[in-house]
């Protein structure tokens, strides 16, 4: 048993995004072996749950305390450059890579600072790979994304090499889970309680938030089409403002020009329907059970082939039937497992088309799609998704490149320390072969 120490840079209170939502449930699922605490900057307003839940409200000393007594440190981005003593602690640290922030942040930038902010991010990025011990990414597509990067950096060396040649002990596939107990309806929530929704319309539900990479304008044509044909298909957005206070105007861009758009086309009210607050995590289930099928669509964006829709998750708890856009994770899921239907990017006949056909589809039909999200919520429990991080933590060592490695050797590693860190920077071989060249000619 460790001491293991989550740190998380987001809101953890009843109302979470899905970083919060990802420290808090590996938090529960490694408590069953370890002594866990997840330290938070806010006030929470939850218990952990297995787990010790505290607030360190941005207190370095506060923090470097909990650190110091722990005896593995897992990090998400961002933290670093805001608590640097945790690089000092002789902690072997732990980096969550599981959202590719530099791919989806450059749907964010705007401004004049355009590569200014994109540098900064890339820095961020860039020393969470130099220092880290163990690394975290949410799918196998983005483990292939780090392990170049981490080649590209000097990361994957000898050292590294020699460890394990797969590499597994360095960098896992840890993907974003779901709850092991199934959903439980307590309350009706939309159907019948939402002006405009009626108990026996077919509501498609978009879980979680509408951010800049993701496309709810097709969607939203689509269903000008749908409407035309069949009023009693309904859209639901679950979430708009995010929970975090600190959020930028600017993640929400595309919210605010996607109700703009339902508005223009005559749906808001009538087919379109926008949940501006936030939906408690545990309240979430009765949304999401109400509802008749799940629904995420995208642009062609190279964030796509990496990213893990965090609450497309919640519909293969919730066992929903999906609609999703092709390129990403979960859509090829949904595909491969046939769990619902997938469509081109942009193409609005077509996704018209798939909303008529699963809400034409027969009772045998829908049971087959809740077979294989059945199976296949199992797979993705959270304790079972976890098991990589949770044995590393068992015995967590620093990275056999690093100072103090058992394998690394001290005297060797003062000589070729880590790309990018301080120290001599070692030969490349132009430069032992130009050495050489000269030795000869003075010789």
């Amino acid at each position: 048993m460790s001491r293991v120490l989550f740190i998380s840079n987001d809101y953890v209170s009843k109302r979470m995004a899905g970083p919060a939502i990802r420290c808090l449930e590996l938090s529960r699922a490694l408590s069953r072996r370890h002594e866990v605490i997840l330290a938070c900057e806010n006030e929470p307003d939850i218990e952990g749950e297995g787990f010790s839940l505290v607030a360190f409200n941005r207190d370095h000393e506060r923090l470097r305390s909990l650190a110091s007594r722990s005896d593995v440190l897992v990090l998400p981005p961002y933290t670093l450059s805001i608590y640097p003593f945790l690089k000092t602690l002789g902690k072997p640290l732990v980096m969550d890579l599981y959202d590719p922030f530099v791919l989806e942040k450059l749907e964010v930038y705007h401004g004049d600072n355009v590569w200014s902010q994109f540098e900064s991010d890339l820095a961020v990025l860039r020393e969470q790979l130099l220092v880290g011990d163990f690394f975290v990414a949410g799918t196998d597509d983005q483990r292939s994304l780090w392990i170049g990067m981490l080649a590209a950096l000097g990361r994957i060396n000898p050292k590294t090499y020699a460890r394990d040649k797969s590499l597994k002990k360095l960098i896992c596939t840890v993907p974003f889970g779901v709850q092991s107990t199934p959903p439980i309806h307590t309350e009706q929530v939309m159907k019948g309680v939402v002006k405009g929704i009626d108990k026996e319309d077919f509501v498609l539900i978009w879980a979680g938030g509408i951010w800049n990479w993701f496309d709810p304008f097709t969607l939203l044509s689509a269903m000008k089409v749908v409407s035309e044909k069949d009023s009693t298909v309904k859209l639901f957005f679950l979430g708009v403002r995010h929970p975090h206070p600190a959020m930028p105007r600017e993640q929400f861009r595309v919210a605010n020009e996607a109700k703009s758009f339902a508005k223009e086309l005559g749906l808001l009210g009538r087919s379109v329907f926008f949940n501006h607050e936030w939906v408690p995590y545990k309240l979430r289930q009765n949304f999401l059970l109400e509802a008749d099928a799940g629904v995420s669509t995208h642009f062609d964006h190279v964030e796509n082939t990496f990213s893990i829709r965090t609450r497309a998750l919640d519909y293969i708890w919730a066992g929903l039937p999906m609609i999703m856009t092709e390129g990403d994770y979960i859509s090829r899921l949904a595909k491969e497992r046939k769990l619902g239907l997938c469509v081109p990017q942009q193409d609005v006949e077509a996704l018209a088309r798939a909303i008529m056909t699963l809400r034409g589809a027969g009772r045998d039909q829908i049971d087959q799609y809740k077979k294989g999200l059945a199976l296949l919520a199992e797979e993705f429990r959270w304790d079972a998704v976890a098991r990589p991080l949770d044995d590393y933590c068992l015995a967590p060592v620093f990275a056999a490149d690093k100072p103090g490695s058992s394998d690394s050797g001290d005297a060797l590693q003062d000589e070729n320390p880590i790309p990018g860190q301080q120290g001599p920077r070692p030969r490349s071989f132009l430069e032992k072969l130009v050495h050489l060249f000269k030795k000869l000619l003075v010789d």
